[in-house]
């Protein structure tokens, strides 16, 4: 299949049908283009293929869940450690065959020594919109705690993890909160009795 490694090194962006003309996506790949992975780790988490959640759970969904929270990769040995301890590579392995059963992982799933997914992660696009100022957006993105209702009383290290993100995500908010009233309030200033 002359299909592109991942959505991200296509030569066009969606919507823009000039792009698509001048450089067509070969017939092979659209059924890949249907089925891109979204992850939605802000509030209640879901990761979605082509529109519909994954059929995966547990420690593997959780495994996709943490490697989608690391942009610029998560190490193996990193992962392991969270969610297994210090035994945890046959798990790792095992986790890794669910992931990679998923329609079209090999286009979104990297798995070496660094662990990465090429998908829509909405806390990469909130940290974005953040780095911009685009205070507006990254309030539209935030949905709530990151990976709110999960728990894994089993894996300490990870619920460590997970506390700490938490906070950073919260100082984030406040960041934004703080921003946005300020546009607000330079777009409408009130007026003096």
């Amino acid at each position: 299949m002359n299909c592109p490694n991942t959505l991200r090194s296509l030569p066009f962006r969606a919507g823009r049908h000039s792009d698509a003309a001048k450089n067509p996506v070969p017939s092979s790949c659209t059924r890949l283009l249907a089925m891109p992975l979204e992850v939605r780790l802000l509030g209640h988490p879901v990761a979605l293929l082509g529109g519909r959640p994954v059929a995966l759970g547990g420690k593997p969904l959780l495994l996709l869940y943490l490697i989608a929270a690391h942009p610029n990769g998560l190490p193996r040995q990193r992962a392991w450690s969270l969610l297994w301890g210090d035994q945890g590579t046959q798990s790792l392995r095992q986790a890794l065959v669910a992931l990679r059963r998923l329609e079209g992982a090999q286009n979104w799933l990297e798995d070496g020594e660094l662990l990465r997914v090429n998908s829509a992660v909405d806390l990469s696009a909130f940290d974005e919109a953040l780095s911009l100022r685009d205070y507006a957006r990254a309030l539209a993105l935030h949905r709530g705690a990151l990976l709110e209702g999960v728990q894994v009383r089993t894996a300490t290290d990870f619920q460590d993890w997970l506390g700490i993100e938490r906070v950073r995500l919260e100082q984030k908010l406040l960041e934004a909160l703080r921003g946005r009233c300020a546009e607000l309030d330079d777009a409408h200033p009130l007026a003096d009795d």
